[in-house]
């Protein structure tokens, strides 16, 4: 799983980057510009965008993130003036939030029957998630997907 991140500036320059779980602490100016993280270790990514020519989009892939997790990107951008460049006096925050896109994996355990109409189904997921089911006579043709969620 990954995501983009573009920026743009209104001049030529950079944009430093870190990236961490949303529930860390949030990096300051100095530790993004260095990329370390907020307890001056290894982030979960870091990196440096540059902006060639103002209004120009500059791009980051941020790869092996987990599904259905929140992170922060932290930014910080700063300009290729000569000898003593301007840096951004604070974190920019972009949060990004990933999908799961993967469907859980069920097991069906034993039914258990409670004569005369009743039954019991236990179910067993890979993952949070929510099982939707119809019963049908036997002799009957099988649901669609669209039949059991209607």
């Amino acid at each position: 799983t990954s995501f983009g991140v573009v920026v743009q500036l209104n001049e030529p320059g950079r944009v430093y980057y870190v990236v961490q779980l949303s529930s860390d602490p949030q990096p300051s100016v100095a530790q993004v510009t260095a990329g370390v993280s907020s307890a001056d270790g290894e982030p979960l990514d870091a990196g440096v965008m540059t902006v060639p020519t103002a209004g120009q989009d500059a791009d980051a892939v941020v790869e092996a993130v987990e599904r259905n997790t929140e992170y922060a990107v932290y930014l910080v951008a700063e300009d290729d003036a000569e000898g003593s460049p301007n840096v951004q006096n604070s974190v920019t925050i972009l949060r990004v939030f990933t999908l799961d896109t993967s469907p859980p994996t069920f097991e069906v355990l034993q039914p258990e029957l409670i004569p005369p109409t009743t039954f019991n189904i236990e179910v067993m997921l890979d993952e949070p998630g929510t099982v939707y089911y119809v019963c049908v006579n036997r002799t009957l043709s099988p649901p669609t997907t669209a039949e059991v969620f209607a």
